[in-house]
């Protein structure tokens, strides 16, 4: 029965603060790739509507900008992927 206790005890507190660090790191490394994410869709998009008026309604009807954002969504869940795949390793 001790032994069961003794056990119990350090898997009680070796647990929480594993989980506390990886939740931390997670956290700290979510908001990196997402401050790196939103500058670049910022940049381009800042871009974008910089564009002078006629140049803007070219590239619209051309189908540039329906082409931005698709790009755009696909480095977004490109990122999200290498995240996951990332704090998955953590947990090993």
């Amino acid at each position: 029965m001790t032994v069961i206790l003794t056990w119990l005890i350090a898997l009680f507190t070796w647990m929480p603060s594993r989980v506390l660090i990886l939740l931390g790191f997670g956290w700290l490394s979510f908001q990196a790739y997402e401050t790196a994410v939103q500058s670049l869709v910022d940049s381009v998009i800042g871009s974008v509507n910089s564009m002078p008026g006629v140049v803007y309604a070219i590239a619209s009807l051309a189908g540039f900008i329906d082409g931005v954002g698709v790009i755009l969504a696909a480095i977004v869940v490109r990122a999200s992927f290498v995240f996951l795949d990332k704090l998955a390793r953590l947990g090993q």
